[in-house]
Order: structure tokens, then C-alpha cells, then sequence
């Protein structure tokens, strides 16, 4: 089976800080995957979105996923799989909430990682979640 990877960057969500990820790989062959990079909380200029505020900041990275999503021809009801790491799980019902908004009519495979902040600079008193995804598309 002859398989064919292609880097998805849209224009409507920020440029990957580095050159060595995309926001997004489709494999295409007998189905298309789509594999969704760690989204934080960055518009399209690369500005946190809700500063300490994790229902605004869930909102900005699906917003961001379903972007990637749309470059690659697929919808958030492709998602198959997603990993969230949450700052702190007493952020997780408001999380939980607005997750829900998003994906109600689809329940991937899931994974929840509590991360200690301290210990990862990814986050900060500023980014409270980050979440990466995989879709398959027909």
C-alpha cells in the first residue's frame, strides 16, 4: 500500500514555534489520517487567549483543532483520539464542559494527563491546557 504523509499549517491558527512540527500530518492510503499537534491556547497571531481561564482557553484550541481539521477535509466529528494535559484538575469540570460543547456527538478514545506546571514550562499560570488530537477521514 503506497502511503503519503502532508504537513497541514493553516493560515488561521499560529505558526508552529519551531520548524521541526505542523499543526497537523494527514497520512493518506486506504483512509486518511489527520494527527493533530499539542494546541494551546494561541490565536492566530500566537496571543494566549484567556489568560488563566480554562473554559476560554478549551474553546481556543478546539476552535485551532477544528482549523486543522478543515485543512485536511475533515470535521471534529472525525476526532478518534485525544489527549488532554490539564495545569490542574480542578480545572476539569469547567474543562469538561466546553469539551463537551465540541464533541457531544462523538466520543473518541481518550486520555487525561494532570500535569504539575512546576515541572513543565509549557504551562504556566497563563495556559491552564493543551490537547492534541487524531482523526480519521474517509
Amino acid at each position: 500500500m503506497n502511503m503519503r504523509t502532508i504537513a497541514i499549517n493553516p493560515d488561521n491558527v499560529s505558526k508552529p514555534a519551531s520548524h521541526n512540527y505542523s499543526q497537523g500530518i494527514v497520512v493518506e492510503g486506504a483512509r486518511k489520517l489527520v494527527f493533530i499537534s499539542g494546541q494551546i491556547p494561541e490565536d492566530s497571531a500566537g496571543i494566549i487567549v484567556g489568560p488563566g481561564d480554562v473554559e476560554a482557553q478549551t474553546r481556543q484550541i478546539f476552535k485551532n483543532i477544528e482549523a486543522v481539521l478543515a485543512a485536511a477535509g475533515g470535521n471534529l466529528k472525525n476526532i478518534v483520539k485525544v489527549t488532554t494535559y490539564l495545569a490542574d484538575m480542578k480545572h476539569f469540570e469547567k474543562f469538561d464542559r466546553v469539551r463537551s460543547e465540541f464533541l457531544s456527538s462523538v466520543s473518541p478514545a481518550s486520555t487525561l494527563v494532570a500535569v504539575n506546571p512546576e515541572t513543565w514550562t509549557r504551562f504556566s499560570s497563563e495556559i491552564l491546557v493543551e490537547i492534541d488530537a487524531i482523526a480519521a477521514l474517509s
